[in-house]
C-alpha cells in the first residue's frame, strides 16, 4: 500500500499469475537473463520452485453459464456474459475451452476446442445467449463432466457462473462436483446476485 503506483503493481502481478501461474518472484535482480545454462541449472537446484512459464502445458477450461429467466433480472445476465468473456481473455490460444449453457435444457454450445482457433466465435456465442425458462443446474454440471473428463491435460477446471436458483434436483450438482474431484477436475463458482438477494450456495 505504500507504493506510489500500487494499482499498477497489483495489475502487473495479476497479469503475471494469469499468464504464467504461480511462479518465483524476486525483489531485486538475479540477472537470470545474463546467466548461462550451467548457472541456471545450479540456481534451479537451489530453489524450491521452478522459474519461468511453468504452466505452458495445455489446460482445459469449461464455462457453465446459467441462462435461466432469473438471470435476466437486475443486469445479472450482462454480468454473466462479461465474466465469461473476461475469463476467456486470460487464457492462452493453446488452452482448450468448452462452454455449456443451461436453463431447462443443458446445451454444449461449444464442445472442447483450442481457444485460439475460435476465440472470437466463442465470444460471439456467449454474447448472443438468450434467457429461457427453467434452471437444471445439476444436469448442466453432469453435461460438463461428461464433456471433459476424458481429456489428458495439465489442468482441468470447470467454472460455474450462476445465481444458484436451481428448480430441479433430479441430479445433485454437489455430487457431480465430488465426482469431478476424483478425476482431478477443479470446480469453481462465480455467484451472480443482486444487492437485495441472499447469495445462494
Amino acid at each position: 500500500r505504500a507504493l506510489p503506483n500500487v494499482t499498477s503493481f497489483l495489475y502487473a502481478v495479476e497479469t503475471v499469475v494469469s499468464q504464467l501461474g504461480k511462479n518465483l518472484t524476486t525483489m531485486g535482480n538475479l540477472e537470470i537473463q545474463n546467466k548461462d545454462d550451467k548457472n541456471l541449472g545450479a540456481l534451479s537446484d537451489m530453489l524450491a520452485v521452478s522459474y519461468g512459464n511453468q504452466n505452458s502445458d495445455v489446460k482445459m477450461y469449461t464455462l457453465v453459464l446459467d441462462t435461466s429467466h432469473s438471470m435476466n433480472q437486475a443486469f445479472k445476465f450482462r454480468a454473466t456474459k462479461d465474466a465469461a468473456k473476461s475469463l476467456l481473455s486470460l487464457l492462452s490460444d493453446d488452452d482448450m475451452v468448452c462452454v455449456i449453457a443451461f436453463s431447462q435444457d443443458s446445451k454444449t454450445i461449444q464442445p472442447p476446442v483450442r481457444l485460439g482457433d475460435k476465440r472470437n466465435e466463442i465470444d460471439s456465442m456467449i454474447e448472443n445467449l438468450k434467457p429461457s425458462q427453467g434452471t437444471f443446474l445439476g444436469t448442466a454440471m453432469a453435461t460438463a463432466f461428461n464433456a471433459v473428463r476424458g481429456y489428458q491435460v495439465s489442468e482441468n477446471q470447470v467454472m460455474l457462473i450462476s445465481d444458484g436458483k436451481t428448480n430441479s434436483y433430479d441430479v445433485d450438482a454437489v455430487e457431480i462436483a465430488r465426482s469431478m474431484k476424483i478425476f482431478n477436475i477443479v470446480v469453481s463458482t462465480i455467484n451472480i446476485a443482486t444487492q437485495d438477494e441472499e447469495p445462494k450456495k
